[in-house]
């Protein structure tokens, strides 16, 4: 559970709603977005959404929010918009647009966090962006020769690889999907019944060891000068693709004394189980080999002694995307450990850029300084100010507030007031941050989402047990409610049987039911529930007699003091009409 410090902390981070995204007006203009006829235009009056000519690829209808959402992660992907051909030919008019937008831009950070609250839309973002940048963006090297490489999208197993699947058949046939999932219900996919049609399949060698085993009819993914390659997801679920990538070893003792003292290399993870340390390491063949990482769910790599932070990192991928609502969950300094993964090419790209030394001088400096209050400790949240305010908002330079050592520090303290002041630096550059409620800028207005979003309105009601069209009693009713919620505690006594009345007991329906959960509890029971039930067996001698009714308040009826094995007396017994619960 996070500590209470921290979830101060993360009140005040996830609360904020600046970073909403561009202006919606000049996004929906750059892509020429327009509203479509019929029920994937406009919905009830209220819900829009669009299409562009520019995206023909894009089946899905997008919302202005997820329109602003694309823009954003072309922008920070790129530091700039790739135009399409289209839109080339007639720059002038595209460029005037992008003039709108430059309050907006920003250095390339190669990658971020999309933390748009559940059901917002993050899947269609995310594959919409990815069209886009696939047919339009610079897939050149540092020499400027081709260079074309394909994706890696990251999910949970189950449900949501399976939405992810069905997403890209159906709405996105532009990208070609190759698929890596354990079992044999993939299989099923690929049938009329399902409609996945459209999809490739690797299995664990061809992860494993893609050299020998991956599928000649294959070999564009990794051709370089291929643009197939460049269109191309390869998806499987984290708990498969770190056991398939990822070799974990462990750190001899006699390592440990040839190295010396710490610090401990970077990559050495410390096992407190196991009292020891392990490196995990990636088949050289993939280092390089992708050009883009997508993790849902991007959390579940927070921690970083696991397979899941060092697949990511190991990949070297020039951009990682997070699509999570929650990327503090433990603790507050978990989204610093997942931004190691964007700082670890941003730095590359800081140290590359040519006034890198002198922003290293005036750091330097600082840390000189004779007055203790002006004087700057190891990797000091101020930096971020001084670099904000003294350099361009374009330049490489402002990677430095990607720093994931001055972030950890920045949220380790727990000091709220320099949170709130400094943590905007960073998360103006790696985060775009939306919910149900936000305000969005729109030209010379905005665009509240809740005025567009279609209301809905939860209201409680007491729940009656009365007689229905069945031929069930008001009573009988009763009896199933309180039987299924002693179902919820683990157990059902025998009793139950005889306690309803014969024309309900006679319910197939309820006869099933029950005593199929019953035999499978009485088979699973766990080895602590069957000491207890030996105990259950011998009835107290303080323990008293029911008085026949079947009341909720009975501490000999039901668990942990149940069953009484022979205080109740089995007979059909009806409940007390003043029972009735109502919620």
């Amino acid at each position: 559970m996070m500590p209470k410090e921290d979830i101060e902390i993360e009140k005040a981070v996830m609360g904020s709603d600046s970073q909403v995204g561009p202006d919606v007006a000049a996004c929906l203009e750059l892509f020429d977005m327009y509203i479509p006829d019929g029920p994937d235009g406009e919905h009830k009056g209220v819900l829009r959404r669009y299409k562009s000519e520019l995206c023909p690829a894009v089946r899905r209808p997008l919302l202005a929010s997820q329109v602003t959402g694309v823009a954003h992660m072309l922008l920070r992907t790129c530091g700039e918009f790739p135009l399409s051909e289209t839109q080339l030919q007639d720059r002038d008019k595209y460029e005037k647009i992008l003039e709108r937008l430059e309050e907006y831009r920003g250095p390339a950070t190669g990658g971020g966090f999309i933390e748009d609250a559940p059901g917002m839309g993050k899947t269609s973002t995310a594959l919409a962006y990815f069209d886009w940048l696939s047919r339009h963006g610079k897939h050149v090297d540092s020499e400027g020769a081709p260079c074309h490489r394909p994706a890696m999208l990251f999910c949970p197993d189950g449900h949501v690889l399976r939405q992810w699947a069905e997403e890209i058949n159906s709405n996105f046939p532009g990208i070609n999907l190759i698929v890596s999932k354990p079992g044999v219900e993939w299989k099923k996919w690929d049938s009329k019944k399902y409609g996945l049609r459209r999809f490739e399949y690797v299995g664990r060698p061809a992860i494993r060891d893609p050299r020998k085993y991956w599928p000649q009819d294959l070999d564009y993914v990794f051709d370089t000068k291929d643009p197939k390659a460049s269109k191309t997801i390869i998806l499987g679920p984290y708990t498969t693709m770190r056991a398939r990538m990822i070799n974990v070893e462990v750190i001899s003792g006699q390592r440990r004394r040839k190295h010396g003292k710490a610090p401990w290399p970077q990559e050495w993870c410390y096992d407190k189980k196991k009292r020891g340390f392990r490196a995990f390491h990636l088949d050289p063949f993939w280092k390089d080999r992708i050009s883009l990482t997508m993790s849902d769910e991007g959390h579940l790599t927070r921690n970083e002694k696991t397979q899941l932070h060092w697949m990511l990192r190991r990949l070297n991928a020039d951009t990682n995307w997070y699509l999570t609502a929650t990327p503090m969950v433990n603790s507050a300094t978990d989204i610093a450990s997942e931004s190691k993964v964007l700082w670890q090419r941003a730095e590359l790209r800081l140290q590359a850029h040519p006034d890198f030394a002198q922003l290293e001088g005036e750091i330097l400096a600082k840390t000189k300084l004779k007055d203790k209050s002006e004087r700057w400790k190891k990797n000091d949240c101020r930096v971020w100010e001084h670099v904000a305010e003294n350099y361009s908002a374009t330049s490489d330079i402002q990677l430095k507030r990607l720093d994931a050592k001055i972030l950890y520090e920045l949220l380790r303290s727990r000091n709220l007031s320099n949170i709130q002041k400094y943590y905007r630096y960073f998360d103006q550059l790696a985060s775009i941050r939306r919910s149900p409620s936000s305000v969005l800028p729109n030209g010379d207005s905005t665009l509240s989402l809740i005025d567009i979003m279609p209301s809905k309105t939860i209201s409680t009601v007491a729940l009656k047990h009365i007689k229905g069209p069945s031929c069930l009693s008001a009573e009988d009713e009763l009896t199933e409610f309180q039987i299924w919620h002693r179902k919820a505690a683990r157990y059902v006594h025998p009793l139950a049987f005889s306690v309803a009345s014969p024309q309900f007991c006679r319910s197939a329906d309820f006869g099933f039911r029950l005593l199929t959960y019953w035999q499978r509890t009485r088979r699973g029971t766990p080895r602590s529930c069957k000491e207890e039930e030996k105990q259950r067996r011998r009835p107290s001698p303080r323990q008293t007699r029911c008085s026949g009714r079947l009341d909720p308040s009975c501490t000999a009826f039901s668990p942990p003091n149940g069953p009484c094995h022979g205080v109740h007396q089995a007979r059909e017994i009806r409940p007390h009409t003043e029972h009735r619960i109502q919620h």
